[in-house]
């Protein structure tokens, strides 16, 4: 302290004992290197989201078996295939989510009015519907199981499906994929 108040221009060398520096430094290296590992291994999912709704579905042998259709933004067209998982949690809390296999999907992308003309006037109030979207529909199963019997036309809910997945580097650095 005395020597700071004297306005001294020259200084002692701090001394630090190298033994605590040198486990610092290593732990710091083996910090970086997990963070790049992690960084480079890790895998993220790449979900779409839409509203769902049950409806009938048309079916040719005069049955009218139900299905969910779910309205997906439309710019996920060409990612979207029959055959993937689509996760649907209900509106309403009684209601356990459904896991179906898409079944269907539209080969045009419409804007939100012909989305509610192709819904029908007593399913288009229920959805709200914004931009484009594609149609993607899923059977339900027979009603045997107790959650899809509890399902009826106008049931409403949230539908999202996977369409792909990339390592956590490319969402901070998406140049880094090519």
């Amino acid at each position: 302290m005395h020597e700071y108040a004297r306005g001294r221009l020259e200084g002692k060398l701090l001394r630090i004992s190298p033994a605590w520096t040198q486990w610092v430094f290593r732990l710091l290296l083996a910090t970086l290197a997990a963070a790049a590992a992690f960084l480079f291994l890790a895998k993220i999912d790449h979900v779409v989201k839409g509203p769902a709704i049950v409806r009938r579905a048309s079916a040719a042998d005069g049955l009218e078996p139900l299905e969910v259709v779910a309205l997906l933004p439309g710019n996920t067209r060409a990612q979207l295939r029959a055959g993937q998982t689509m996760l649907v949690v209900w509106d309403g809390a009684s209601l356990p989510s459904l896991s179906l296999d898409v079944d269907d999907i539209a080969a045009d992308i419409v804007g939100p009015e012909r989305a509610r003309e192709l819904l029908g006037t007593e399913l288009s109030g229920i959805l709200r519907v914004e931009g484009p979207v594609v149609f993607v529909s899923a059977a339900l199963p027979a009603p045997a199981s107790s959650s899809s019997s509890a399902l009826v036309p106008g049931t409403s809910g949230v539908a999202e499906v996977r369409i792909g997945r990339h390592r956590l580097l490319e969402e901070f650095f998406p140049g880094a994929a090519r």
